[in-house]
């Protein structure tokens, strides 16, 4: 198919270039039939003006067929089909043939009657129109051959035979005559050769072009792919791939556009708590599951322009330019959390700690305003508040920056570089100093003095509590040792957490601590917060009291009354003694001793003895010692002091 296809193109060309030279063909053989008519007119030779006429009439119809065949192909040329290619072809073969024959016939019936120089005229003018005819008509290989021998031969035989003969002229012709032909072949041939080759450029160039659109359609796919490919990878970057919610940078991207179009925007920062407990008991796979849940319910109850994201393993963030609050989503969002959901047929129940912050109104940027939401959040779940929400203040601001800077003080567990104690003392109803309690304090080197309730819940909750309890009792006992050399009855009360009780060894530790110092265990006191009576290892901090109790330390329950211990617990704790809170001393001016007699009978009735702190002037400690009060804390006997030796004295 491809060789006939070849072959059709190689015939079309040649056929081209045939009609390409057909006019200057027909101009040259009119030129010489006017050159022999001119030669020949004169003399009476048969039917000579017919053979003008009609190689007039018929050079005319080839100019009538080679103008159309132009108007033809310059038109039709895509729609030139093998049939048409016959036509023409059919047309031009005989055009030609016919005017060799033209010149066959002048040559026979002229030159007999020409003298010399006319036979050597028709002779030259039709090797003339033979040579011409290898380069004009080399185009086609037969017809050209044909009209060589029709103009050439003819005559050379004439010339042989008639009278006079010119059998060398004859001969020439007849020699030149095969030359003709030979030297067509060899043109038809050249010119055949380079139509071949030009295809075969042509085809070379349509390969290339063919394989360089291949090559370009390929790049063009593959830049497609590439672009498809990077569009997957910037969204997998910017995409939670367990969640399908935005990661952190995503998040953020998406924040920033949206501060484009609103002046302001809302942030909420979703704390899953004890999340780790749900790892632990039910499997991580059940945990993903979790989260995969959570992030349905935040896509499906959240309005329109709002931003989710995952933030880190069970944090998630939202941003908002409307107030969730009041449109009351994030309650629709707690009660949906709230509700225990089944996964995998195990009941799970999911609770949120929200916290809130507004950009630009509370923060400059929307990092800090992530940071601060994350912060309200922090400081509820620390505080015990799960499951609420809050919004940043900078309070929990100059919180945060207290938590940090403790944290780096903690870390490096020198405590007497900031930390140091100070001793009030405990007086009897006759003023003198039987006992003195220990105070921690700090004094921060950027922060400056903190109060011990703001530093020891972040003590506590950092998992320090129990170094930094050791070092206060080993300082306190060491300190009351030197004082009872000489106030031997001497004693010393020191604070301790809820956190150090529920520790198996804090027995030990004590124990550990009192045979170091040398001190006795009576002349320790440890006082206890009331709030451990709603600790739910309540019964692991008694046995733990009782330890302690037996070997003669005493036990303090410090800021009676301030909580909402029962009557039931309070006499199930092994204690000696309790301080009643300095709030019920300040409201005797307003409310009455009311309160503080009935502590006393409470008092009285689980045989426990009585401190009353907050004792800051005279007339309180005169009512109250004659209410029965018998121990008494307060400014009004000494400030606290680093130096105990000065209330001693």
């Amino acid at each position: 198919m491809k060789k006939k296809s070849s072959s059709y193109h190689v015939q079309l060309s040649l056929l081209e270039l045939a009609y390409k030279n057909n006019l200057y063909s027909i101009l040259v053989n009119f030129t010489a039939l006017i050159c022999v008519y001119y030669q020949i007119a004169s003399l009476a030779i048969p039917y000579i003006d017919l053979w003008f006429y009609f190689t007039v009439f018929f050079m005319f119809v080839r100019l009538i067929i080679d103008l159309s065949y132009k108007k033809f192909f310059s038109a039709e040329k895509s729609s030139l089909t093998p049939k048409n290619l016959h036509k023409w072809s059919v047309l031009y073969t005989s055009g030609v043939i016919l005017g060799g024959l033209s010149w066959a016939i002048i040559a026979v019936i002229a030159l007999p009657n020409l003298g010399i120089e006319g036979k050597f005229v028709v002779t030259v003018i039709s090797s003339a129109l033979a040579g011409g005819a290898t380069g004009v008509l080399a185009p086609n290989k037969v017809v050209g051959k044909i009209f060589i021998v029709l103009t050439l031969l003819p005559a050379s035989i004439t010339l042989v035979f008639i009278t006079p003969s010119l059998p060398l002229l004859g001969f020439l012709g007849t020699f030149f005559c095969f030359v003709m032909l030979v030297g067509h072949h060899h043109n038809h041939n050249q010119i055949l050769d380079n139509i071949e080759l030009t295809f075969k450029n042509d085809d070379l160039l349509s390969s290339l072009q063919r394989q360089n659109q291949k090559v370009l359609d390929l790049n063009y796919r593959l830049e497609n792919r590439v672009k498809e490919r990077t569009a997957d990878l910037e969204k997998m970057a910017l995409t939670d791939r367990l969640t399908q919610l935005n990661n952190r940078e995503g998040f953020l991207g998406q924040c920033r556009q949206l501060a484009l179009s609103f002046h302001s925007l809302k942030f909420y920062f979703f704390d899953l708590d004890r999340f780790k407990q749900i790892n632990d008991s039910k499997g991580h796979e059940v945990g993903d599951l979790v989260l995969q849940h959570i992030s349905t319910l935040l896509l499906d109850v959240l309005p329109e322009q709002t931003v989710v994201g995952r933030w880190g393993g069970d944090e998630f963030v939202i941003c908002s330019p409307n107030d969730l609050e009041k449109l009351d989503a994030l309650d629709v969002l707690c009660n949906a959390f709230s509700e225990a959901v089944y996964i995998k047929n195990k009941r799970v129940e999911v609770c949120m700690t929200i916290g809130a912050a507004h950009y630009p109104e509370d923060v400059n940027d929307i990092e800090e305003a992530i940071h601060a939401a994350d912060l309200a959040a922090t400081y509820l779940k620390r505080n015990g508040n799960r499951g609420a929400v809050l919004r940043f203040n900078h309070e929990l601001l100059r919180q945060s920056e207290l938590t940090s800077g403790l944290i780096n003080i903690l870390h490096e567990k020198n405590y007497s570089e900031y930390f140091h104690l100070e001793y009030q003392s405990i007086v009897d109803e006759w003023g003198n100093v039987s006992s003195i309690e220990t105070l921690s304090r700090l004094k921060h080197p950027q922060l400056g003095n903190i109060p011990p309730l703001d530093f020891i819940p972040v003590i506590e909750n950092t998992g320090h509590i129990m170094q930094f309890g050791c070092w206060v009792l080993e300082n306190a006992l060491n300190y009351v040792k030197e004082l009872r050399k000489s106030n031997p009855e001497l004693s010393i009360a020191v604070n301790v957490s809820p956190i150090q009780l529920k520790d198996d060894y804090f027995y030990k530790t004590i124990q550990r601590l009192l045979l170091g110092s040398g001190v006795p265990a009576n002349a320790l006191t440890l006082e206890i917060t009331e709030s451990v009576l709603e600790d739910t290892n309540l019964e692991g901090i008694i046995s733990q009291i009782e330890l302690l109790k037996n070997i003669g330390v005493n036990i303090h329950i410090d800021d009676f009354g301030t909580g909402y211990s029962s009557l039931t617990r309070l006499r199930t704790l092994p204690a000696h003694t309790l301080k009643i809170d300095r709030s019920f001393v300040v409201d005797m001016a307003t409310q009455g001793d009311g309160l503080i007699k009935g502590i006393l009978s409470i008092a009285g009735q689980f045989n426990l003895d009585i401190i009353v702190e907050g004792v800051e002037t005279e007339e309180q400690f005169i009512q109250l010692k004659a209410l029965g009060c018998t121990k008494f804390q307060g400014f009004y006997f000494s400030m606290p002091n680093r130096d105990a030796d000065l209330f001693l004295l």
